[in-house]
């Protein structure tokens, strides 16, 4: 997405390079928000929020907004898959109590958390994009958790890519990086 490019320009820049940067996806909220709305107005009931990635967070933290929702509920616990995420949340004034210690993809992220606290009757709300094709759910249920998971957001074409990548045509490039 245009947002996750920069991170690299910057170290391409740092490099002496000039970056054009060309974003081919995007993403976008669902239209269909309300159960992951009505879940936001009932965050008291869970235990666990699980945020697999940037993109979750940074619609969920809208979604916060939204609904005039500043602080979270006390006994509700944050779980990531690694340090940026968590950097980022935390950059947002939120507290993040389950990360492991290497970075983890979200089905590993399910055995770390089931390591970790007992999952047996724990409410777990799970936003997630709508190209996930993570077994979190259905491992986090397998040791007992209720699992609400609800489709955030969906990945989408870059409308503006095809216009800028016929704007460079015709210059000299000496790498293109996908």
């Amino acid at each position: 997405s245009p947002d996750q490019c920069e991170k690299f320009e910057k170290i391409l820049y740092v490099e002496q390079a000039v970056a054009i940067r060309i974003p081919t996806i995007d993403f976008q909220i669902v239209k269909n928000i309300e159960p992951l709305k009505e879940a936001v107005r009932t965050l008291d009931q869970y235990d666990v929020l699980v945020l697999t990635s940037q993109n979750s967070f940074l619609f969920f933290h809208r979604l916060l907004k939204e609904e005039n929702i500043s602080k979270l509920p006390p006994k509700l616990k944050i779980a990531v898959v690694g340090e940026e995420t968590k950097n980022l949340i935390e950059k947002n004034g939120f507290k993040v109590d389950l990360v492991p210690d290497q970075p983890k993809n979200s089905n590993q992220l399910a055995e770390f958390l089931h390591e970790k606290i007992q999952l047996d009757r724990k409410r777990i709300l799970f936003p997630k994009s709508s190209l996930s094709n993570s077994k979190l759910p259905d491992m986090l249920r397998k040791w007992g958790a209720w699992v609400n998971d609800i489709v955030l957001y969906e990945t989408v074409t870059n409308s503006d890519a095809k216009s800028t990548v016929n704007s460079v045509m015709g210059y000299p490039i000496d790498w293109i990086l996908f």
